[in-house]
């Protein structure tokens, strides 16, 4: 009797992201499977250790590019590439500006008073990770030759620097702040001051005044992943200047914003971060949730 040669076709494996998280920014487009009665990984017991619970890591990899693609579907292409492009502030990592400066060809700045960390960036962009996947093509609409960092503003973004009704002397304002960021240094629980024989002594991201102004005021969106501090900043220059904004909150910093009350009360936590920045224009300003773990709500609002 003959024997028969042919082998069971192999089946591909189970989606990493399906199996974390029970979705896939791929869609129907991923190679992987995604079974409908499969129990994502964070919603098993979390495991414990010295007998406390200890909390999943929230995976960073793909939120800028979660947050790019939405941003594009929500303002346009077009729109985000007029004026002086799109403000990123407290984008350290600058990947979200990198891939619009980058894939999409949007004058992108960065305001940050840390340098900005590009080396992660030019990896991916290399190595064709914004290019993996068909899904991904629609949102490249015009992907740079040459590899172009995205301009950077080294301070803190705070109100004097976009509106300076109170400052005598501009420039001497400027160069204090520019002064103050390289004095400070990032940890797990935010800004603290780098000792004496630590400081930082880059100057290259120090344009004068009239360059931010004019980079601030003609911009076609500011928008904000995680960005902290500067979290209600963004939302205050946005309605000050009526520009668009997007911006995923955080952490509430409730201890350094003291003052922050919403219904009369304290703002200590994350949903009442929300409420409260959705309270400054409650008729217009919205709330979609995208497509990742963790804190994955965007505070919105477009004036047109």
């Amino acid at each position: 009797e003959a024997i028969d040669e042919t082998k069971e076709e192999k089946r591909p494996e189970m989606c990493k992201h399906w199996q974390r998280l029970g979705r896939c920014h791929f869609e129907e487009n991923c190679r992987f499977q995604h079974p409908i009665d499969h129990i994502p990984v964070y919603k098993r017991e979390k495991r414990t250790q010295n007998g406390k619970r200890s909390r999943l890591k929230v995976r960073n990899e793909s939120k800028a590019m979660v947050f790019r693609h939405w941003l594009i579907d929500t303002f346009g292409d077009d729109y985000i590439r007029s004026g002086s492009g799109i403000i990123d502030v407290a984008g350290g990592k600058s990947e979200l500006a990198y891939q619009f400066q980058n894939l999409n060809n949007i004058e992108a700045t960065v305001i940050d008073p840390r340098p900005l960390v590009l080396e992660s960036c030019r990896r991916k962009m290399e190595k064709g990770f914004y290019q993996k996947n068909d899904s991904f093509q629609k949102y490249n609409t015009h992907p740079a030759k040459d590899l172009r960092n995205p301009q950077h503003f080294r301070i803190f973004f705070e109100t004097p620097v976009w509106n300076d009704d109170s400052i005598e002397d501009r420039e001497e304002f400027l160069d204090a702040a520019y002064n103050r960021s390289l004095q400070v240094s990032w940890g797990n629980k935010g800004f603290s001051a780098r000792d004496a024989d630590e400081v930082d002594e880059d100057t290259s991201a120090w344009p004068r005044w009239d360059h931010i102004h004019s980079t601030l005021t003609n911009c076609s969106l500011i928008v904000g992943l995680h960005p902290d501090q500067a979290t209600e900043y963004i939302v205050d220059f946005a309605l000050y200047h009526r520009k668009p904004f997007a911006v995923i909150p955080c952490c509430t910093y409730s201890d350094e914003f003291p003052k922050r009350k919403h219904n009369g009360k304290p703002v200590k936590r994350w949903e009442d971060l929300i409420d409260y920045l959705v309270a400054k224009d409650p008729q217009h300003i919205r709330i979609a949730e995208l497509n990742f773990e963790g804190k994955n709500k965007v505070v919105y609002w477009d004036p047109s």
